[in-house]
């Protein structure tokens, strides 16, 4: 039987990790709603032409609008 060979270590280029150039996404938060507010929210948002996430900060924000 012949002797184990080590197979040459390469360079990964980001395959793996990930390039150090992009920027990690803020941190991102869960929330619950029911259906029916949910549906609110995303009449709300087509109304103002807004994203749902949008819609959702403002709700934060003022929570007179649902």
């Amino acid at each position: 039987m012949g002797d184990i060979a080590n197979r040459p270590k390469t360079i990964s280029r980001g395959a793996i990790t990930g390039s150090k150039k992009e920027k990690k996404a803020k941190e991102r938060k869960v929330i619950s709603i029911s259906g029916e507010d949910y549906r609110k929210l995303k009449l709300y948002a087509a109304e103002q032409g807004i994203t749902i996430t949008e819609a959702v900060s403002r709700v934060v924000e003022d929570s007179t609008i649902l």
